[in-house]
């Protein structure tokens, strides 16, 4: 099974993992992988489009847009190329 959506995949696999990890107790490793998926979650939601937009040249707003199009009509290849 493959998911399309890149945060439900990075957030399943996170819990998943964190999950294992709480139940063999290793409570500091479940909650310090949980920690890494908020700071992903984040930067990929708030500093991505910042950032790329900026190199580009264009509005953020105009960035996400463009990448939530893109991969929604071409996939993966689609958010990288629809930006450009």
């Amino acid at each position: 099974m493959t998911l399309k959506e890149p945060n439900l995949a990075a957030f399943l696999s996170s819990f998943d993992t964190s999950v294992g990890s709480l139940l063999q107790g290793n409570i500091a490793q479940a909650v310090g992988l949980l920690g890494i998926y908020v700071v992903v979650a984040i930067t990929r939601s708030v500093l991505e489009p910042r950032l790329l937009g900026k190199h580009l040249g264009l509005d953020p707003l105009v960035t996400l847009i463009a990448l939530y199009v893109g991969f929604r009509l071409w996939g993966i290849g689609g958010m990288i190329l629809s930006p450009l």
